[in-house]
């Protein structure tokens, strides 16, 4: 037999299991007969006359009218939850690159759980430097000439590159700066953690 035979015979053999399965077929013995037991007339009691046979049994003038304007399903606000402030103990581990937001409240796409706040997608150097369990982390964002930072938590992830480590939301890039819908980001931002 050749080498690249050995599925042919696989193959045989699970053919002929399978045809020997479907003719046999389970094996069910009928040895014990069913008996037929007429249910008694006493068992069937009428209906009790209740709400549910008045509302059954109603003339066609007391019949409720259906109205032409459809009534409106109220619907509650949704509510802005507040976030809350991050906190972070500070280890000495640092990085600098570029920093860009993705996330303009109430406006752009946002993280459907994260509507809002003070969060941050990590690029691919920061997440290297995090290391594996980088999601749920704070870290602190800061630009080189602005002494304001921010402490976000790392929420998602971005395929930035080319010295670009972090994405903030609006709510946080405008903390660090002011006017960030008009520039191309802060390109010497400071990340510590």
């Amino acid at each position: 037999m050749r080498r690249t035979g050995w599925w042919l015979v696989a193959l045989a053999v699970a053919t002929a299991v399978l045809v020997e399965v479907l003719i046999s077929g389970p094996k069910v013995k009928a040895d014990v007969a069913t008996a037929y037991v007429p249910v008694p007339a006493t068992a069937f009691v009428p209906y009790p006359d209740s709400t549910y046979g008045a509302a059954y049994h109603q003339r066609p003038s007391d019949a409720p009218r259906a109205s032409i304007a459809p009534t409106p399903v109220p619907t509650a606000a949704p509510t802005l939850r507040a976030t809350p402030r991050p906190t972070i103990r500070l280890t000495g581990h640092r990085l600098v690159g570029t920093a860009t937001w993705y996330c303009l409240t109430g406006v752009s796409g946002c993280m459907a759980i994260h509507p809002g706040g003070l969060y941050a997608a990590a690029g691919p150097a920061l997440r290297a430097a995090l290391g594996v369990n980088w999601r749920g982390r704070a870290v602190l964002v800061r630009s080189t000439w602005n002494t304001k930072g921010v402490v976000v938590i790392l929420a998602d992830w971005c395929a930035c590159g080319g010295g670009h480590v972090i994405d903030l939301y609006s709510d946080a890039m405008k903390v660090i700066d002011p006017g960030y819908r008009t520039n191309g980001g802060v390109k010497d931002a400071l990340i510590t953690w």
